[in-house]
């Protein structure tokens, strides 16, 4: 039996992603707040959930503001 170890990088602090995880959230928040990023909470050691609530409050937009996002064009 061959041993694996997986590790799950919830905090961004085992590897570096040179910004593909930046990217995606960039893509991600516009997609459901219908605006662009203009800029993000700190990231390190936070969940995903505190990040994004976080880079809401910076943009004035209520936490419901993501709840029903903007339908997209096909």
């Amino acid at each position: 039996m061959t041993k694996q170890l997986v590790l799950w990088d919830i905090d961004h602090t085992l590897i570096a992603t040179r910004g593909v995880g930046r990217e995606v959230f960039i893509d991600a928040f516009e997609q459901v707040t219908g605006r662009p990023l203009e800029v993000q909470a700190r990231i390190t050691g936070r969940s995903e959930m505190a990040i994004f609530q976080e880079t809401l409050a910076l943009h004035d937009l209520p936490e419901t503001s993501w709840t029903s996002p903007p339908s997209r064009k096909s």
